[in-house]
């Protein structure tokens, strides 16, 4: 049985994405199944060559699986963060299209609609794999994830968020396009694995497109070596499994004193190799935060680990506060004066208009 509720994508066309979401459901010991429309997913998927088929649901069988959640930016949704299952291994968990979302009929069979809260800008909407396993993460995670903080002052509390050494161009791209969509204006970008900066055409193609890079303005800043004294406060180097302090224990709104650093880790290192030697001189100290995701080597995906801790760091540094409305003006009503002038009586004569004739 199943420890995780069942994700299913809903009508996803992307034969990559659809990869992503096996690996997102993986990392969550869960299992992806999907709905497909047409079957342009499992021809696609037979196309490349892909080993197994794929698992598929009806819409019946999903009616039967127990609670279901959608996970979409719809009017009337509830933030994700907050929201959790009670029985996940009795639930299912939707995604949808890369472009139309979940279809209305499957919108229909759910007991509950969850939101990701994007910043403002131009990108309102994460990659389908990418918001999968950040609704997985709040949802079946514990109560000490709670709801996004309110501020007086959001930017003031974000801190400065490091992507450290990337092994996949694709994977760097949805990072980058997660970090524009949880409200960051740039990110420092370890490129010694040599995935971003000054790669061929076809390379640079793929990854600016997983980026959204037309519509993201975010500044994307090289860090070659390492400085010669310490640049921040604190840094808090996030790997996916246990090994120190869960994420969410951890005070990260200290805004731009504070760096978030997150390495890529290859199926290798996946062994609790301590990586606050590589990168702990950036910071005067560095504390190790866990994601305690299942360590499956090949589900930890980048834009999966990254994805999920902006989205923990967005929860804590929070939203503006409401703007109070201003009372409703005054209707016009009958002139008031705060003083009144009397005038003096007037000394002179009558004269009636015969006598005026005269003159």
């Amino acid at each position: 049985m199943r420890a995780g509720p069942l994700l299913v994508g809903d009508g996803i066309q992307n034969v990559h994405n659809a990869a992503a979401l096996l690996d997102a459901a993986r990392m969550f010991t869960s299992r992806a199944v999907f709905r497909d429309r047409g079957g342009r997913l499992a021809a696609a998927w037979s196309d490349q060559g892909r080993s197994g088929a794929l698992p598929m649901v009806t819409t019946d069988e999903l009616a039967a699986s127990g609670r279901v959640v959608a996970v979409e930016n719809l009017p009337g949704a509830a933030d994700v963060y907050g929201a959790r299952l009670p029985h996940p291994e009795r639930a299912a968990v939707i995604v949808g299209n890369e472009r139309r979302g979940i279809s209305v009929e499957l919108l229909a069979l759910a007991h509950q609609t969850v939101q990701i809260p994007m910043a403002p800008g131009p990108l309102d909407s994460l990659n389908v794999a990418a918001a999968a396993a950040v609704g997985l993460f709040y949802l079946i995670g514990p109560a000490g994830r709670g709801r996004m903080a309110i501020s007086a002052h959001p930017a003031r509390c974000r801190p400065e968020l490091l992507l450290a050494g990337p092994h996949d161009h694709v994977e760097t791209g949805s990072a980058l396009r997660s970090a524009a969509c949880f409200g960051w204006r740039r990110v420092l970008l370890n490129d010694d694995q040599h995935v971003w900066f000054g790669v061929e055409r076809q390379q640079n193609t793929e990854g600016r497109a997983a980026a959204r890079r037309a519509r993201n303005s975010i500044r994307v800043i090289p860090l070659k070596e390492p400085p010669a004294r310490p640049l921040f406060d604190q840094a808090v180097i996030v790997t996916p499994g246990a090994h120190g302090a869960p994420l969410h224990r951890l005070n990260l709104a200290r805004g731009s004193s504070q760096l978030i650093i997150v390495p890529d880790e290859m199926p290798e290192d996946l062994g609790g190799v301590d990586p606050i030697p590589a990168w702990g001189c950036l910071a005067r100290t560095a504390v190790r935060a866990g994601l305690g995701v299942a360590l499956d080597a090949g589900a930890c995906r980048y834009r999966l680990l990254a994805s999920v801790v902006m989205a923990e760091v967005a929860r804590q540094v929070g939203r503006p506060a409401r703007p109070r409305r201003r009372p409703p003006a005054r209707p016009a009503g009958r002139p008031h004066y705060d003083s009144l002038v009397r005038l003096a009586p007037t000394l002179g004569e009558v004269v009636d208009l015969d006598e005026l004739s005269g003159y």
